[in-house]
C-alpha cells in the first residue's frame, strides 16, 4: 500500500539566498542527524554565469531498525541519490531524492522546494512531499513500514530545527546577509552558455513509476504551518499531511460544485447509516494486506496456523482499533474446525460484515486438548502490536484476540455510573482490530536461529505507542 505525505508550507522569516548557505552547511554530513551518515558528490554541472548549479550526492543512511531486521535485510547501511537543482535567477531550490537500496521492492521519493514568500520576498517557503511504496520486504513490510514512517516524522520534524541552528551559527560569525545573483554583463558566450544550463535538469532526471503525484496547488490553496499551530494546536507531521491532503481532496470534489445554497434541513434520505459507515471501514481494510476481525464478548476471534517445519518463526503485527484485547498463542497437536456461523447467529454475537472466527472447541480442555505457548498480552485501544514466536513442534498454532473486561469496583455494591452507560451502549461489548501474520520457514533467515532468538523483542524500538511481546518465548509447553 502506498503512503502519502504532503507537508503545509513552512516560512523561514529569512532571504532566499541566507537559507541556501546554511542549507549547504548540512553537507558532507551533519552531526545533528545521526542517521545521515556521509555524502559524496557523484556529479555536479555549473552554468557559466552562475545561475543555475546541479549536483548529485550519493548519502548514506544508517536507519534505527531492529537487529533482527538488519540480519534478515542483510545491510548495515542504506544508499539515497539526491538531486539539487539551484537556480539563483528564479530564486528557487528543487530536492529529489529516491532509494538506491532494495528499489526493487521498496520505493521511496521525496521532492523539497524552497521558494521566495509571495508576499515578502526576504522570506523563503519551504514545501516537502512524499511516497513510500513496499512491495515485499522478507515477509516484515507492515514493520519495514511503521520503521520508515517514525524514522522520516523525525527528519521533519527535525530539518526546520537543523536550518535554524546553522543560521544562527552564520550570524555568530557575522554573517547575516548573502547578496542576490546578479547577471554578468551580457555577452553572446553567455547568453548561449544560460540556454545550455536550463537543460541540465531534464538530462539527469529520472522518473520513477512511484513518484509523488500530490496535484500542485496554487499560493491561495495552500496552509501555512504557523496558520495550523495557531487554530489547531500542535500536530504531527502526519497530522498535518492528512490535513493538507483532505484538504487539496475537497478542493477537486467539490470543484464547480459550490453553487449549493446553505442552511436548511438535510433530508434524512441522505443520511448515512452506522452500517454503511462500517462496511465501507471494512472494505478499507481489506484492500490492504491486512485483515479485520470483530471480537465480541464471550466469542473471541481465531487465526489457525498449521506448521509442519518445527523451526518455523510466526511472526504477528495488528492494530486495536477499538477497545482493549487479550492476545494469546495455542498449539495442539488435533486439527481444529471452525464454529458453525449459526451458532453465533443464535446468541446475537456476530453482525452483518464482521470477520469472527473460533477453531478452539468448548469441549476442548487446556493443558489435554491444546496448550498455550506465549503469557497472554494484555493490548490497549490504539496500541500497535508486533512480535514473533519460535515454533519447536509441528502443528496447529492459534492466535486469538479475546474481549477484554475493565474489572469492576469491588469496595461497593452499587455500580458506577461508567459502568451503567457502558452497560447501555451495544458496541461496549465489540472489539475490532487489523492484523497481519506470516510463517517464515528457517531458510529464509540469513542469520542463525539463536541470532533470532535473542533479538525476539526487537520490534518495540519502532514507537512509544507500539509495544511487543516482550514475553514471547522460544520453547512451549508440551501439548498433549
Amino acid at each position: 500500500m502506498v503512503q502519502k505525505y504532503q507537508s503545509p508550507v513552512r516560512v523561514y522569516k529569512y532571504p532566499f539566498e541566507l537559507i541556501m548557505m546554511a542549507y549547504q552547511r548540512r553537507f558532507p554530513k551533519c552531526p545533528l542527524i545521526p542517521m545521515f551518515v556521509n555524502s559524496e558528490t557523484i556529479n555536479e554541472c555549473h552554468s557559466e554565469d552562475g545561475a543555475t548549479h546541479l549536483i548529485e550526492r550519493k548519502c548514506t543512511l544508517d536507519v534505527d531498525a531492529p537487529r533482527l531486521l538488519k540480519r534478515i535485510a542483510g545491510v548495515d547501511y542504506v544508499y539515497f541519490i539526491q538531486k539539487n537543482s539551484l537556480d539563483r535567477r528564479q530564486r528557487t531550490l528543487h530536492i529529489e531524492a529516491y532509494n538506491e537500496t532494495f528499489s526493487n521492492r521498496v520505493m521511496v521519493t521525496e521532492h523539497c522546494c524552497y521558494t521566495v514568500h509571495p508576499e515578502n520576498e526576504d522570506w523563503t517557503c519551504f514545501e516537502q512531499s512524499a511516497s513510500m511504496d513496499i512491495k515485499s520486504f522478507f515477509g516484515f513490510e507492515s514493520t519495514a513500514e511503521k520503521i520508515a514512517m517514525k524514522q522520516y516524522a523525525a527528519s521533519i520534524k527535525k530539518g526546520k530545527e537543523i536550518i535554524e541552528f546553522y543560521l544562527n551559527q552564520l550570524e555568530e560569525e557575522g554573517i547575516t546577509h548573502v547578496p542576490r545573483w546578479v547577471p554578468p554583463t551580457p555577452t553572446t558566450t553567455t547568453q548561449l552558455t544560460v540556454s545550455s544550463a536550463r537543460a541540465i535538469p531534464a538530462c539527469s532526471s529520472r522518473t520513477h513509476s512511484g513518484s509523488t503525484d500530490v496535484p500542485p496547488a496554487s499560493p491561495d490553496d495552500k496552509l501555512d504551518a504557523d496558520y495550523i499551530s495557531r487554530y489547531l494546536g500542535k500536530l504531527t507531521p502526519f497530522q498535518e499531511s492528512c490535513l493538507i491532503r483532505l484538504r487539496q481532496w475537497l478542493q477537486e470534489t467539490h470543484k464547480g460544485k459550490c453553487d449549493i445554497p446553505e442552511g436548511g434541513v438535510v433530508p434524512k434520505s441522505l443520511y448515512r447509516t452506522a452500517e454503511e459507515l462500517e462496511n465501507e471501514e471494512v472494505k478499507l481494510w481489506t484492500e490492504s494486506i491486512y485483515k479485520s476481525a470483530s471480537v465480541f464478548k464471550g466469542a473471541p476471534h481465531e487465526v489457525l496456523i498449521e506448521v509442519t517445519d518445527e523451526s518455523s518463526v510466526i511472526t504477528w503485527d495488528f492494530d486495536v482499533c477499538k477497545g482493549d484485547v487479550i492476545f494469546n498463542i495455542y498449539h495442539s497437536r488435533r486439527a481444529p474446525q471452525p464454529a458453525k456461523k449459526e451458532a453465533l447467529s443464535t446468541h446475537n454475537l456476530a453482525c452483518p460484515g464482521s470477520n469472527n472466527t473460533q477453531f478452539i472447541d468448548r469441549s476442548w480442555m487446556l493443558g489435554q486438548d491444546y496448550s498455550m505457548v506465549e503469557t497472554a498480552l494484555t493490548c490497549r485501544e490504539g496500541e500497535s502490536v508486533q512480535g514473533s514466536h519460535v515454533t519447536r513442534w509441528p502443528g496447529f498454532y492459534i492466535l486469538q484476540w479475546r474481549f477484554h473486561s475493565t474489572p469492576t469496583n469491588s469496595s461497593t455494591s452499587l455500580p458506577r455510573v461508567d459502568d451503567v452507560l457502558a452497560s447501555l451502549q451495544v458496541s461496549s461489548h465489540k472489539c475490532k482490530v487489523m492484523y497481519f501474520t506470516e510463517v517464515l520457514q528457517s531458510t529464509d533467515f540469513r542469520g542463525s536461529m539463536s541470532s533470532l532468538e535473542s533479538s525476539n523483542s526487537g520490534f518495540s524500538l519502532l514507537s512509544a505507542a507500539t509495544t511487543s511481546s516482550s514475553q514471547s518465548q522460544t520453547g512451549s509447553t508440551v501439548s498433549r
